[in-house]
């Protein structure tokens, strides 16, 4: 998943388990959202966004959000 993989990047972590760890999930938590089995909830993403520093626009555009408004 692009989104994952960008914010691993962002925070220099190469394993989900590593990501889990800083956005405070479980790592079957993360297995699932990974393999699209679970949605990412707001509170996820707040976190991704407050740990990695990447625009909620640019985190929309890596799931594949592409609107520009609601």
């Amino acid at each position: 998943m692009p989104l994952l993989d960008a914010i691993s990047a962002a925070i220099s972590v190469k394993s989900d388990n590593a990501l889990a760890k800083a956005l405070g999930i479980t790592q079957g938590a993360m297995s699932k959202i990974r393999n699209k089995h679970k949605p990412i909830s707001a509170e996820v993403l707040l976190r991704m966004h407050d740990i990695s520093g990447l625009s909620i626009r640019h985190m929309r555009t890596l799931m594949g959000d592409d609107r520009r408004l609601f």
